[in-house]
């Protein structure tokens, strides 16, 4: 609960992107809105895959890195 009149978002993740239109007429402001979402979304598509991409190599590369100095160190404490 909040006091007063207010706006609560909860995510769980990702990008959450707030946009104010102003603007003389609606129908101008329509169109901006419109212009600036089409294009937007056109480049979030893009860089959002890429960084989720980068992120998993990213992951999957410091999860193999320890991996392997826990069997170093496993070889180099029990030697056969």
């Amino acid at each position: 609960m909040t006091p007063g009149p207010a706006l609560v978002y909860r995510t769980i993740g990702g990008l959450l992107d707030l946009y104010f239109f102003m603007g003389p007429t609606p129908n101008e402001v329509g169109l901006s809105k419109t212009s600036c979402l089409v294009e937007k979304s056109v480049q979030l598509s893009f860089f959002q895959a890429a960084e989720q991409y980068a992120s998993a190599v990213g992951n999957k590369m410091l999860y193999l890195r320890i991996l392997r100095e826990k069997r170093k160190k496993r070889r180099e404490t029990n030697p056969k």
